[in-house]
């Protein structure tokens, strides 16, 4: 009887899975953004890797680029705020939190440029010294320098304009007194001139 009744079981069972596999239309159709939710739990420990090492630069410079500009805690180089160049008048030393290894044998002058909403122009003084150099970045710390002595800059004075594709209202276009125009690739930029100066 006990056997009678498990075989009934089964058999209901059974029959009830092939009744609701006939009711099947086909295969389960996902979206691609499910299909994506899959994939994107599985990725690989190379894929891992790269995106960290495609991505970690921005993180760094996000990180040193937001000191600069926003935190007093960083030392002699805060530049309180945006738009607002400081120029320091001391060599750098341990004491700076903004960067992990600064250069201690050049004066900076370092400004953090919001390039949203307007182009900013910056002055730079003539420089009496061998080693100058504008060097320019923004969070994808692709850096470049528009300005050198090795270039003959910094014999006189130079006005530089600092814009980016999405500064509202200019495109590049000239400006009269304005002696340098330099394309920076992200909207907010940072511009610091190193400067090295004479021993006494």
């Amino acid at each position: 009887m006990k056997i009678i009744r498990f075989t009934a079981i089964i058999s209901s069972l059974f029959a009830m899975s092939i009744l609701l596999g006939c009711n099947n239309e086909g295969p389960v159709q996902t979206t691609s953004s499910e299909a994506n939710k899959v994939t994107d739990s599985e990725l690989t420990s190379e894929q891992v890797e790269n995106i960290v090492r495609r991505s970690y630069q921005y993180v760094a410079m996000y990180n040193v680029i937001q000191k600069f500009a926003l935190d007093p805690a960083s030392g002699s180089l805060f530049m309180e705020g945006f738009n607002n160049p400081v120029a320091s008048t001391e060599l750098v030393d341990h004491n700076v939190k903004t960067i992990a290894r600064p250069n201690n044998d050049t004066l900076y002058q370092g400004s953090v440029l919001d390039l949203r909403h307007e182009p900013i122009i910056i002055k730079y003084p003539a420089i009496d010294s061998k080693y100058v150099a504008l060097e320019t970045s923004g969070y994808s710390h692709y850096a470049g320098v528009p300005l050198a002595t090795s270039n003959g800059d910094f014999s006189k004075p130079i006005n530089v304009l600092f814009y980016t594709d999405r500064t509202v209202g200019y495109q590049g276009q000239i400006i009269e007194g304005v002696d340098r125009i330099v394309k920076a690739d992200g909207d907010i930029f940072f511009a610091f001139l190193r400067a090295m100066p004479h021993q006494a």
